[in-house]
């Protein structure tokens, strides 16, 4: 659920910070926003540009 919070305030311009204390977790979460992503580009509802740019406004941290 955190990783579909994370994926629309990105791509709505907003700087997210993923928190996760197992990386592996982190990784999952961003494969996670990729995938769905790659679903609304494949829809037609968003670019390729719009996923990179989503890109650059989430950052990971695995420790507090």
């Amino acid at each position: 659920m955190g990783n579909g919070i994370a994926h629309v305030f990105a791509q709505n311009g907003f700087i997210v910070n993923l928190v996760d204390i197992n990386k592996e977790q982190l990784e999952k979460a961003i494969q996670s926003i990729s995938k769905n992503l790659d679903r609304q580009i494949a829809k037609g509802a968003i670019t390729e540009e719009i996923k990179k740019n989503c890109a650059d406004e989430y950052f990971c941290n695995n420790g507090y």
